[in-house]
């Protein structure tokens, strides 16, 4: 589980909205920007992805698991949101999640 001081709170996704910079793979984007204090990251998954509530739960569970371990791989400290663009299984969502955070 990611640490609460670790996540995004809705003030943090609205100021990303307005002046976030984002990149792309295949199965996942990252919306993030520069922050002053800790980086905090969040999850989303959208209903077009998932239209099953517990698929989608099971999605952001994975990838909050990956982005506790993957976190500190991050070259400085941001304000991040990874959307899941489609299902994938736990190592290529890591995969793909830990390529993101290189191109950064």
């Amino acid at each position: 589980m990611l640490h609460r001081k670790y996540r995004t709170t809705s003030g943090d996704i609205k100021d990303l909205a307005k002046s976030g910079k984002r990149i792309h793979s295949p199965s996942v984007s990252f919306l993030y920007k520069k922050s002053e204090k800790e980086t905090r990251i969040g999850c989303s998954v959208s209903k077009k992805t998932a239209t099953n509530a517990t698929a989608r739960n099971k999605l952001k569970r994975r990838c909050r698991e990956v982005l506790r371990e993957a976190i500190t791989q991050l070259p400085d400290t941001y304000i991040g949101l990874v959307s899941i663009k489609r299902v994938l299984p736990f190592n290529d969502l890591k995969k793909e999640i830990e390529t993101l955070f290189k191109r950064i």
